[in-house]
């Protein structure tokens, strides 16, 4: 038995991942195993990536998948990649590729179209509809923000969220979340972790004060910025993911 696919991109920080056009064959071992070649950058988030699919991945069709991975140092990752690609050679069915190569790579006809594969697959659908739209946008689709899906985020650039308790766990802020948007502002690990975007939205739009106003039971008052500009503790209230426009509006008030 022999399947194509053009080749899966996955998208990472600088990567996105799907499957390329003209791929290699998905080549069974034997009636019940399956090998994936994978090229990929050597660094940590692939081989974590590697690590958690051998322990954790089970195929629904009752095979054994295999990830068989190539891992290559990423100063010469590029130059392979594209060497791999355009010769023809169809060696992988899926890559780790930066979102800067993404355009010319689908435009030179070797990334696959996933739109058809996800739309079959309510669980992929699902999960794809609950990341945030920034990487999936930029690390997915071509042209930017389409609904053309080449890849999937691998390892987004994003913000660590540190969250203060002092202010999230405030009694006033709590009973002043909760009599707007009549739900709980969550303050502790697991309640951050359970928060959706509708309610990441809220604390955003909840948490922005002027100088002057209270939080936390304190006033708001002008920020000191010693050295290089930078605050002496964290801005505002809390950093809510990345709210550039929110944040510079918020720049000069702390409590």
């Amino acid at each position: 038995m022999s399947w194509n696919y053009r080749l899966t991109a996955f998208a990472s920080a600088a990567a996105v991942a799907g499957f390329m056009s003209m791929g290699a064959a998905i080549a069974p071992a034997s009636a019940e195993e399956i090998v994936l070649k994978m090229a990929v950058p050597d660094w940590p988030p692939t081989r974590i990536m590697k690590d958690l699919f051998d322990k954790n991945y089970k195929a629904p069709s009752g095979n054994t998948i295999k990830l068989d991975i190539d891992f290559i140092p990423w100063p010469d990752y590029y130059t392979r990649l594209n060497a791999s690609l355009t010769s023809g050679e169809q060696k992988y069915n899926m890559a780790v590729s930066d979102s800067q190569w993404l355009g010319a790579f689908i435009e030179g006809g070797y990334y696959r179209k996933l739109n058809d594969l996800i739309d079959a697959d309510p669980g992929l659908k699902a999960a794809l509809a609950d990341m945030h739209p920034a990487p999936l946008q930029a690390y997915a689709t071509y042209p930017y923000k389409s609904e053309n899906y080449y890849g999937f985020p691998q390892m987004p650039d994003i913000l660590i969220t540190y969250f203060r308790t002092d202010v999230l766990c405030h009694e006033e802020e709590q009973k002043n979340f909760q009599a707007k948007y009549n739900q709980k502002l969550p303050c502790t690990p697991e309640e951050m972790d359970d928060a959706d975007w509708d309610a990441w939205e809220k604390m955003g739009e909840f948490f922005m004060r002027k100088k002057g106003d209270m939080l936390a039971g304190q006033a708001l008052v002008p920020a000191v910025h010693p050295g290089r500009g930078q605050p002496t503790e964290p801005v505002g209230a809390v950093v809510l993911g990345d709210q550039s426009d929110d944040l510079a509006r918020a720049e000069d008030c702390r409590p």
